[in-house]
């Protein structure tokens, strides 16, 4: 079975983008096969 993901890579995002720029963001990361996102959404 091919599982399409990789634990080498990490994707952070900030608060200085909007919701939508950071549900694209998550979506191609998650097509990459990123397992490991974080957003700080602290100001």
């Amino acid at each position: 079975m091919v599982v399409n993901r990789t634990e080498g890579i990490a994707h952070m995002g900030s608060s200085a983008i909007k919701n939508e720029e950071t549900y694209l963001l998550a979506k191609l990361m998650r097509g990459l096969g990123i397992v490991y996102l974080e957003h700080q959404a602290r100001l």
